[in-house]
């Protein structure tokens, strides 16, 4: 049987504070407050590595605000060679919402390539850029 974190939903943030998450052998899942109809919504998480002209752009901070707007938790942050990494965790549907807008990005960015792959994260509180 596999292990299982509990984590409660933060107060301050858009989440129900009273859904809990945990994690198990398929990934991070909520339970409980408005999930699905059988009270379990899949969370997963993807790391995005966007290429092109995305730093000194404000791709960073834009894509919090599509994250917070979403429901997203993650981070955003410049890599030393110009591109921007972006971890996003949430309903899955949420997230490739959120994969969609990274490949269009803001109006000042020219995104090249967005390359994403699943990770298995523990829950990250909010959304920060970094």
């Amino acid at each position: 049987m596999g292990r299982f974190t509990w984590v409660t939903a933060h107060a301050d943030t858009d989440q129900d504070p009273d859904r809990y998450f945990f994690h198990g052998a398929r990934g991070w899942r909520a339970a409980g407050g408005a999930g699905r109809e059988a009270g379990i919504a899949v969370i997963t998480c993807v790391r995005c590595v966007v290429s092109g002209r995305v730093q000194g752009v404000f791709f960073r901070a834009s894509a919090r605000q599509q994250a917070v707007t979403l429901g997203v938790s993650g981070y955003a942050r410049n890599l030393p060679d110009g591109r921007v990494e972006v971890v996003a965790c949430g309903r899955e549907q949420d997230v490739n919402v959120l994969r969609d807008w990274l490949q269009v990005g803001p109006p000042a960015a020219r995104v090249d390539a967005v390359d994403c792959e699943p990770v298995d994260l523990p829950l990250i509180p909010g959304f920060r850029v970094e």
